[in-house]
């Protein structure tokens, strides 16, 4: 978490946290194996003693794993009403669906907005918890 939020927040939070209706983002660059360490140590996630951490783990990885679709769906959306409105004649029924079409992307980047927001609040909640358990394992070394 230490790692991976600070990068995320410089490339995609600052930009998201600034959208404001009608804004109409570029594309976010976006690519494979962000969970790697949670994906290849999923089964080790039980073992954690409080229910609390576990289930906050758990539910920071979807929102988490939402967040990359979300971008992913974005960058398609974009991308597709840049080609439509790209190759068409200005006034044409295909350019009007490329107009469309960024219509669409604009009003999905207030969607990837809230999705921002709600990973925001998980990945807080997970530092909490983390950090919270951290230093109950730390007194219970010094207790005992």
């Amino acid at each position: 978490m230490n790692t991976l939020w600070p990068i995320y927040m410089e490339q995609y939070g600052k930009e998201l946290e600034g959208l404001k209706t009608g804004d109409l983002p570029g594309q976010f660059p976006v690519g494979q194996g962000y969970f790697t360490v949670y994906e290849s140590n999923a089964h080790l996630i039980g073992h954690i003693s409080d229910p609390r951490l576990r289930d906050q783990i758990v539910r920071t990885y979807i929102v988490g794993n939402g967040m990359v679709d979300t971008v992913r769906l974005y960058n398609e959306l974009l991308s597709k009403a840049e080609q439509a409105l790209g190759v068409y004649k200005v006034g044409s029924n295909e350019a009007l669906r490329g107009s469309r079409q960024f219509n669409v992307a604009r009003d999905y980047a207030m969607t990837m907005k809230a999705q921002h927001e709600r990973l925001k609040e998980e990945v807080s909640k997970l530092q909490k918890d983390l950090e919270r358990f951290a230093n109950e394992r730390t007194d219970d070394e010094y207790a005992g």
